[in-house]
């Protein structure tokens, strides 16, 4: 009776260590792309914890065992992910051929990106920046909001999301409006308008993606 037990004991630690399976991230990614990182549910969606090994110029490749995830209900049969250009920053996630949001991934053998809202590139340095953004935008939008990364995507309607309705350049076609903003790097900058302050007036025509303007000064024609 006793090596019963013992077999059954053994067996029963054998099963518990072998519950856990190493999940392997496989993408191909468009050029130029310089880093890979995958994000998910698997490591509660910190966008710079796991970098991916770069196999070529297309192709980029990690191994995670489900006993390393960051949430351990998660298993490769209910995993959520998404892939970014670079870590720590939601500017550089993927996008459909479109540019468009997409869903987050369910796992696959094998990924492919379409393409980048923004690609990281290790070589290019930070620029600190204030930016004057203007909008000039349809009669019918009485008040209008601006967030992005600068501001770490703030609601609309939320402090310092405001902008400032200009009435001297304003005109019987359309209202404009202006706000200064500081970004910590001009390279990614990334918003988008709200003709109200919440999320349900947020545009409509996709995000906005700037890169380094010399001038520092962006002027927009926006329908919302």
């Amino acid at each position: 009776m006793k090596r019963i037990f013992t077999l059954l004991i053994a067996f029963i630690s054998v099963f518990a260590t072998t519950k856990a399976a190493d999940v392997v991230f496989s993408v191909v990614v468009p050029t130029p792309t310089y880093q890979c990182w995958v994000v998910g549910n698997f490591n509660g969606w910190n966008n710079n914890l796991h970098q991916m090994t770069k196999v070529d110029a297309t192709h980029y490749t990690i191994t995670i065992a489900e006993s390393a995830f960051t949430d351990q209900t998660v298993t490769q049969a209910n995993i959520k992910y998404k892939y970014l250009s670079g870590g720590g920053d939601w500017a550089y996630v993927e996008k459909d051929a479109a540019g468009a949001e997409i869903t987050d991934r369910n796992y696959a053998v094998a990924d492919t990106v379409k393409t980048w809202a923004m690609t990281f590139n290790p070589e290019v340095a930070p620029i600190p920046a204030d930016i004057l953004i203007e909008a000039y935008v349809e009669k019918a939008v009485t008040e209008l909001y601006l967030t992005g990364s600068f501001n770490g995507w703030k609601s609309p309607g939320t402090a310092g999301t405001q902008m400032t309705y200009k009435p001297a350049d304003s005109d019987a076609n359309g209202n404009f409006y202006s706000l200064t903003i500081h970004t910590d790097d001009a390279n990614k900058l990334a918003y988008k308008f709200a003709a109200g302050p919440s999320w349900t007036y947020q545009q409509t025509a996709g995000d906005m993606n700037q890169c380094y303007m010399t001038a520092f000064h962006l002027t927009e024609f926006i329908q919302v």
